[in-house]
């Protein structure tokens, strides 16, 4: 039996922090922002610095599950535009230690969600998978850093697979970028900018911050996180193996079933897929 996690009511946990405090540089408030169709294609250009097609796809904290013996995957933000091009946006405060092979894997779990679609190789599209990081993961001071496959021993001998992944380093000293994106970055650092888009992202973070119903999913999200890490360190510490691991995200789901939340929020919070939501319902 793993240690029990003392409940605190949600007026006490809503204490323990500032919801006001928390700016587009956290995940959850970047999520919910760039569930504006306008403000994501703007973004989108920015970092890219190019024309964006119109989306035929949009969606915010997509979990993509392979089954279940993959580890599940939940992306920030997912898009698709009209000409099969998928792009994967993830906002990333701290330095993990992991981000590269956690690009690695988000990349191939977008190949492996296309193809689910009944369409040949040679019908892929594009992706990029775009890492926004307040710490320099490369230490070399760049604002951007991007990666596309090529031949070690062939100069200029590019593998045309259209897969690329970027990591923007919100405070950057090298490298050429757009005013547009350095007054983005700025204010992810919490600047003031008169920059007409940068307002308008602005507007949208504090109508989120200023709705309740949005307060109270991300205080959810915290809590049952927070608990699930604790839980699942305590199992590995008496047990040393991933059963442990398994059985507190199942039991974290139970107490969220419990607590009358909806199937939907159970999935965006846990990672897990409908189809296991349902069952451990049943």
């Amino acid at each position: 039996m793993g240690k029990i996690i003392p409940q605190k009511s949600y007026e006490e946990r809503s204490s323990a922090f500032d919801w006001n405090s928390l700016t587009l540089a956290n995940a959850y408030v970047f999520a919910t922002v760039m569930k504006n169709k306008a403000i994501c294609k703007g973004m989108l250009e920015r970092f890219l610095d190019q024309r964006i097609s119109d989306f035929t796809y949009l969606e915010a904290e997509k979990t993509m599950d392979l089954g279940p013996l993959s580890k599940s995957v939940r992306l920030d933000v997912y898009v698709e535009s009209s000409e099969d091009t998928t792009f994967d946006i993830e906002m990333q405060a701290q330095d993990t230690g992991e981000l590269e092979k956690r690009a690695r894997y988000h990349r191939s779990i977008i190949d492996i969600e296309s193809l689910e679609k009944g369409r040949d190789y040679r019908q892929l599209g594009d992706s990029y998978v775009i890492f926004i990081c307040r710490k320099d993961v490369f230490r070399q001071g760049q604002y951007r850093y991007t990666f596309k496959s090529s031949c070690e021993e062939v100069a200029n001998l590019k593998l045309n697979d259209g897969s690329y992944i970027l990591f923007f380093y919100t405070k950057g000293i090298k490298g050429e970028i757009s005013k547009e994106l350095k007054a983005l970055f700025d204010y992810m650092e919490g600047k003031f900018s008169d920059d007409s888009f940068v307002q308008l992202v602005d507007r949208e973070v504090q109508r989120i911050k200023n709705n309740a119903r949005w307060r109270r999913d991300y205080m959810i999200q915290r809590d049952y996180r927070m608990d699930y890490i604790e839980e699942g360190r305590e199992e590995g510490r008496i047990e040393g193996r991933e059963e442990g691991r398994i059985e507190g995200k199942v039991e974290m789901v139970k107490k969220m079933l419990e607590a009358n939340l909806s199937l939907k929020e159970v999935v965006k919070i846990s990672g897990l897929s409908m189809e296991k939501i349902r069952s451990l319902a049943s």
